[in-house]
This record gives C-alpha cells, sequence and structure tokens, in this order.
C-alpha cells in the first residue's frame, strides 16, 4: 500500500498525466472477453474453470453529451437529415424541407425535475442520537438546525441533486465567507466546472479537484483533509515545472475533514435516453404522415362550373374527364391508432426505464379517484427511485452535516459570544443524523395525522412525531417544554386558589357553628 501523502505529492507534480485524469461517463458495453472459448460450450456439472480478469470495452459519454441531451433545442432529431420533416414546393418540381418543423420533447427534463421533486421535495430529517442528552447539548441542536435553515442548506442540496442528476457529477463546496460565517456552493459543469476524485487503493476519497478557466487561466483547486492546493497555468508566462503549472504554497482550509463533498452518477433519464430518441422520430413521422394525408379527399367525377376550393378542411379532386359519370365521394384519412398506440407504449417505455411517471390532470380525471393513496399508487416507480437515492445519497448527508456542524461551531465561537466559548468541543460531541426525506404526493395533513396514528398505536415516540411533522419548527421540542411548563404552573396556581376557597369556607362554617 501506498502512503496517502505520497500518492497526493504525486498527483501534484504531475498535473497533466495524473492530477488531470478523470473517470469517464459510459453507456454500453462494446466487447466482453471474460470466458475462453474453449469453455463457450458445455461442461460437466461440478468443473472448475480458470478465472480470468474481467475485459469489458464501453462506449464513453461525456458531460457535454448530457447539457445536449438535456437542452430540447440541441436534440439531435433537430439536425438528423434522415428524419422526414414537413415540406413545402418551393419552386416548380421541387421541394425544399422545412427544418424548423421537427419537433424535440423536452422529456429528459422532465423526468429530471420529476425525480428531484421527489428526492428533495421535503426538508431534510435531523436526529439526535445522543443517549440522554443534557439541556445544553438540545440547545445546541436546536441552533444547529436553525441556522441550517436560515442558511438555506436545503436549498443547496437540492441544487446538488439538480447538478448531478443534469451532468453526471457535482461539488458541494462549504467554506467561510469574508465574514467568518459557514456557507456553501454548488459547482458543476453548468457553470464551467470539471469535477475530478482521485482515490486510494482501498477506493476511499484522498484529493477532491476542481477544474476551471478565469480570466483565461486555468486553474486546478485540489482540497485533502488538511489543505488546499492551487495550480495555475498560464499560456503567457509558463512556469519550468510541472509542464508548466505553478502551484501556490498550500493553505489550511479550516475543516477536519475535505470540505469538497462530490458525487457521480448516472443522469436522470440515462436508461430512457435511447427510447427517447426512438419515440421523438416517430412522432416527427406521425406529424408529417397527418400533415400530409391527414386531411379528407373530396372526390368529384364532372365539370364543376365554379372554381374548386378547400371545403372544411378537405382537399378537392377534380376528375374532368368527360367519360366518367358526374358524383362526389368523401375519402376519409387514414386513421392514426397504431401510430397513437406505438407512441403511448414508447411513452410507457420510458417511464419503465427511468423509475419516473408522467401523471397529467386529466390521467386523474379519467381515474375518477382522487384520493392520495390512488395517486401514490401511479407514482409507485418514482417513489422506489426516490428510496434508492435517499441509500445512494446519504454519505453527502452525513458528511454535508458534519462540515456544517464543525464550520458554524468555528462561526459562533469566533463571534465572541460567551454562550459558544466551548462550541468548538460541544458540537463536536453531538451526534445528529441527516437524511433525506421521500416526498410523496399528499397533503400535509394526511401525512401528519398518519404520525398522529402512529404515536396513538405506539407505533413511533412523541420525539419522532415532533421530528418528522412538517409543522415542527426547529426548536418545537423546546417550545413543547415550554407548554408543558407553563400548563403545570397554572394547575398549580389554581390548585392554591382552590385551596385557599377551600380555607376559607372551611374558617367560616366553623365561626357560624
Amino acid at each position: 500500500m501506498t502512503d496517502v501523502d505520497t500518492l497526493i505529492s504525486d498527483l501534484l507534480n504531475n498535473p497533466d498525466e495524473k492530477l488531470l485524469k478523470k473517470e469517464p461517463f459510459y453507456r454500453g458495453i462494446t466487447q466482453i472477453a471474460d470466458l475462453p472459448k474453449i469453455y463457450l460450450g458445455k461442461i460437466d456439472l461440478g468443473k472448475k474453470i480458470k478465472a480470468t480478469i474481467p475485459n469489458v470495452g464501453v462506449n464513453i459519454v461525456t458531460e457535454s453529451e448530457f447539457a445536449q441531451e438535456l437542452d430540447v433545442y440541441s436534440h439531435s432529431v433537430l439536425f438528423d437529415d434522415n428524419v422526414p420533416c414537413l415540406t413545402f414546393k418551393g419552386v416548380p418540381n421541387k421541394f425544399q424541407h422545412d427544418f424548423n418543423q421537427r419537433i424535440a420533447l423536452p422529456i429528459q427534463k422532465r423526468i429530471l425535475k420529476k425525480q428531484v421533486q421527489h428526492l428533495c421535495g421535503n426538508k431534510m430529517c435531523h436526529i439526535l442520537l445522543n443517549t440522554n442528552p443534557s439541556e445544553r447539548q438540545k440547545e445546541d441542536f436546536i441552533t444547529i438546525k436553525q441556522y441550517w435553515d436560515e442558511r438555506n442548506i436545503d436549498g443547496t442540496r437540492t441544487q446538488a441533486v439538480l447538478a448531478q442528476k443534469s451532468f453526471g457529477d457535482m461539488g458541494w463546496l462549504f467554506y467561510h465567507d469574508h465574514r467568518g460565517r459557514i456557507r456553501s456552493r454548488v459547482v458543476s459543469f453548468e457553470n464551467q466546472f470539471r469535477i475530478i476524485s482521485h482515490k486510494d487503493d482501498n477506493g476511499d476519497h484522498i484529493l477532491e479537484c476542481l477544474y476551471y478557466e478565469k480570466d483565461k487561466i486555468k486553474h486546478i483547486d485540489c482540497y485533502d483533509d488538511k489543505y488546499i492546493y492551487r495550480l495555475s497555468y498560464d499560456s503567457k508566462t509558463p512556469a519550468t515545472t510541472r509542464g508548466g503549472w505553478s502551484m501556490a504554497d498550500p493553505e489550511l482550509h479550516g475543516f477536519s475533514e475535505c470540505p469538497l463533498i462530490t458525487k457521480r452518477g448516472p443522469v436522470a433519464w440515462n436508461d430512457g435516453q435511447p427510447i427517447i430518441e426512438v419515440l421523438e422520430r416517430t412522432l416527427n413521422t406521425f406529424v408529417v404522415i397527418q400533415n400530409r394525408y391527414g386531411q379528407g379527399i373530396l372526390y368529384i367525377k364532372g365539370k364543376i362550373l365554379n372554381k374548386g376550393k378547400r371545403v372544411a378542411g378537405a382537399i378537392v379532386l377534380n376528375d374532368t374527364n368527360p367519360d366518367s359519370n358526374g358524383s362526389a365521394d368523401f375519402k376519409a384519412p387514414p386513421t392514426p391508432d397504431n401510430m397513437i398506440e406505438t407512441i403511448k407504449t414508447l411513452k410507457n417505455q420510458i417511464e419503465i426505464a427511468c423509475g419516473t411517471t408522467f401523471l397529467l390532470p386529466e390521467d386523474i380525471k379519467i381515474s375518477g379517484d382522487t384520493s392520495g393513496v390512488a395517486i401514490q399508487l401511479t407514482q409507485e416507480m418514482d417513489i422506489e427511485t426516490a428510496n434508492q437515492g435517499v441509500i445512494d445519497w446519504q454519505n453527502v448527508a452525513s458528511k454535508a452535516m458534519r462540515l456544517f456542524k464543525e464550520g458554524l461551531a468555528k462561526e459562533l465561537y469566533n463571534s465572541g459570544d460567551k454562550r459558544y466559548e466551548t462550541a468548538i468541543t460541544d458540537f463536536k460531541a453531538l451526534n445528529i443524523q441527516t437524511s433525506f426525506v421521500v416526498w410523496r404526493p399528499q397533503s400535509n395533513a394526511e401525512y401528519n395525522q398518519m404520525l398522529v396514528t402512529l404515536k396513538g398505536a405506539g407505533g413511533i415516540s412523541t420525539q419522532t412525531l415532533v421530528e418528522k411533522n412538517t409543522e415542527s419548527a426547529p426548536d418545537e421540542n423546546a417550545r413543547l417544554q415550554n407548554e408543558r411548563e407553563q400548563m403545570l404552573a397554572e394547575q398549580l396556581e389554581q390548585q392554591k386558589r382552590e385551596a385557599q376557597i377551600n380555607k376559607s369556607t372551611s374558617v367560616e362554617t366553623i365561626e357560624t357553628e
């Protein structure tokens, strides 16, 4: 095993050859060479074969292609000459293509929005896992949640998910601004950053890098658990080492772990992209056919005294053959039912491939069942996809809380507020579990009532009810405690008044006797 510091040093000293090397995104397998040909036939039961090293070739796809697929105005169907399009007669006996009449569908963007909605539609859930927490720990937990909301970390989280599902990877950077406040931002291909992660032999992250250009100068910002390494390349004044790259002195970033969270994975529509392309081509063919042959034809035999006109959208064909008998016949256009069914089938297959449904208001009206349960059942695939997303993003959620908790502790400590003189050690001792909460198509009232029902049946604790209730404030437990104390005080005061009344009544009775 190679020492981590040695690995990092080797990367920094070889920017072009090693530091800027990035694992590509890919779709599909081009070749598989695993088993020797001798074993491709039948073998005896229980027979063993020699293990071989996998040799798999894949098709590389880039972030630029993801961006093109996401942008409806950049879809390949708009620029493919093999795709039928509407035509018009420009000059006698010649037809010209009107390329502006091709249709591209924003399906990728719809899938993206739907997946992000189900995964990020609810605020993140924070649970204090400390056993028998002290009052001070409870107060610090409330403080962290309040600042989490105030700094809109949930919103930044949503931007991170959106970036990853749009372009394959993203970076979520935590830092202190010029005022010393803990902040975070998302960087991705959309704002001209390349995200590059380097791992050790065990697959653990050792160096996270941002590759970008500013003022025509290339930069690489590298983060490990302690330092920021900044490399620059200026073609006008190239450095003499590192292949022309110059590196400034390392800077402490102020966190106990790497402050740049990275996440990569397939884009939201990845498995459905081939079907989407087929759907777009089929739809364009359908539109052309309907435009050319979808209008009825009024076929007239015999001489028409007046000049023929378009009648009610139909095309008039006049057969003036003197041998033909006079008649008129309306030729109905070909039915589009088969093509429509094909389009519906392709749409359904896209939903299955991406785990995302397209539920329209008309679909609810047709079904007649508008209950929250019925709608949830129609979007079961969406919820399954989101549940898997909760698992995939748990490490990101946990690290985000650790970085925010540590950064906030330093901010409050440096503020001079005596209440937070020990914030750094106090916050570090807090064991907070932060996780995504899947959004479901139901009202908050229904969800909260479900929690109340579970609480009444003994299925969850009051603490869980408070933590998961959509209407709970960050300091909800403290508010409940104040209410309980106030109610207790009022009860004691009422008991005192009743005791005083009883005492007075007893004295009066004795005096009367």
